[in-house]
């Protein structure tokens, strides 16, 4: 090859003005939705962070858009009204959250221990920021009477999809038929010991009430011979109400 033929290789393809081919086009989407992406989790994060702050009345749309580099045109463009960036919120809050929880091994020789690793994973969720946040947009959402038939809906499916992940990780960690009131349970009193935790600016972690609670929970699965609900010793039985 001579050296003619060598440079003329190695330059880029030009057109016969002497400007550089255009970049193919499905090249130019796959950039545009890389960015794209990168924007919008931009935007995501300095909405978690805004409300974390500020709390939901206080983190407005400007705020958030300061926040992210961005105007609120320009997040409009991404998300739509500030409701559908605040679902989106939940949503990938949810996912991540989600994800992190499917990837994290609950492992145990016994009963307790196993609980002890379930109770403790759920601690870490509701004791996440993104949680507390997610928390707090959806008891705004859900009081607004502006709101509309799909917001409602997009909630429902939100709180569903979670109560159904959390179902499925009990039956798996505690080889139990599935039964979901172990997990809301466990589930009930880690979010409620996360958010009281947070409302007094983390002085209290409840960790002797958690421990009691795996202690108490351990010790119904080991007895637990059947679905009904079963009469703890030192406590009165349950009887039907009368019709």
């Amino acid at each position: 090859m001579s050296h003619r033929e060598q440079i003329t290789k190695e330059r880029p393809e030009r057109t016969h003005a002497g400007v550089a081919a255009p970049v193919p086009s499905t090249r130019r989407e796959g950039l545009r939705d890389a960015q794209a992406k990168q924007t919008r989790a931009r935007v995501l994060e300095s909405a978690v962070a805004c409300i974390d702050e500020l709390g939901i009345a206080r983190a407005s749309s400007n705020e958030i858009a300061r926040r992210a580099g961005m105007t609120w045109g320009a997040i409009q463009h991404h998300f739509g009204s500030r409701e559908d960036l605040l679902l989106s919120v939940i949503e990938a809050n949810f996912s991540e959250l989600e994800s992190n929880v499917r990837n994290a091994a609950v492992v145990g020789g016994t009963t307790l221990e196993r609980v002890q690793a379930l109770a403790d994973l759920l601690w870490d969720y509701c004791s996440d920021v993104r949680f507390r946040v997610s928390i707090e947009i959806l008891l705004d959402l859900r009081r607004d009477p502006a709101g509309s038939d799909l917001v409602a809906q997009r909630l429902s499916d939100a709180n569903d999809s979670m109560g159904a992940m959390w179902d499925e990780i009990c039956v798996q960690a505690l080889d139990l038929p599935s039964d979901p009131t172990i997990a809301r349970i466990l589930f009930g009193a880690a979010r409620g010991f996360a958010l009281t935790r947070h409302v007094n600016a983390g002085r209290n972690s409840f960790t002797q009430e958690r421990a009691l609670l795996v202690q108490l929970l351990a010790g119904a699965i080991e007895h637990r011979t059947d679905p009904a609900p079963r009469q703890i010793p030192g406590t009165p039985a349950l009887r039907a109400p009368s019709t």
